[in-house]
């Protein structure tokens, strides 16, 4: 009789080989105020939403852990931004990463078991136009164990929208 490979794949996923990643959006308004706090991870099954003023800040904080250590993390920022005058609309898209410009928080030649940290995005230097939809998600990237190689989780989205 012949072992069905499946059981061993489901002993992996639940050993966690993969790292845990939650990402904490704060949403400030022009004079500091928190507005709102909320947590996105990456066992959530759909994104955080936040409208925000041109002027208004977002931070936000990535937190991974993996017992055998991380390699990288980073938060992935894409947006579009768009006025409409007389005319047609203009759209501008882009993209960066967080930390600017390397795209990994983590020092190189270092392997914590757990890392954190924040940067905070002031919306009128991603848009000053009318509308603007930002998509920011944290990625962490553990080091290969005896189990396989390495192993990247994402957090859900959070979409910060100007009207």
């Amino acid at each position: 009789m012949r072992k069905s490979a499946l059981p061993g794949l489901l002993v992996l996923v639940s050993l966690g080989c993969a790292p845990a990643l939650r990402m904490t959006v704060e949403h400030r308004d022009a004079v500091g105020t928190l507005v709102r706090r909320s947590t996105v991870s990456n066992t959530d099954t759909g994104p955080l939403s936040f409208t925000v003023g041109v002027n208004d800040t977002i931070s936000a904080t990535a937190d991974a852990e993996f017992k055998n250590g991380l390699t990288r993390l980073w938060i992935e920022a894409d947006y579009t931004c768009r006025s409409q005058g007389s005319g047609a609309a203009t759209i501008q898209n882009g993209g960066f990463l967080i930390p600017s410009p390397s795209g990994n928080a983590i020092p190189s030649n270092q392997t914590p078991s757990r890392f954190s940290f924040t940067d905070s995005i002031r919306i009128v230097s991603v848009c000053n136009q009318q509308e603007m939809r930002l998509n920011l998600r944290a990625g962490a990237t553990t080091v290969a164990t005896s189990a396989g190689g390495p192993a990247t989780s994402w957090t859900q989205s959070a979409v910060i929208q100007k009207p």
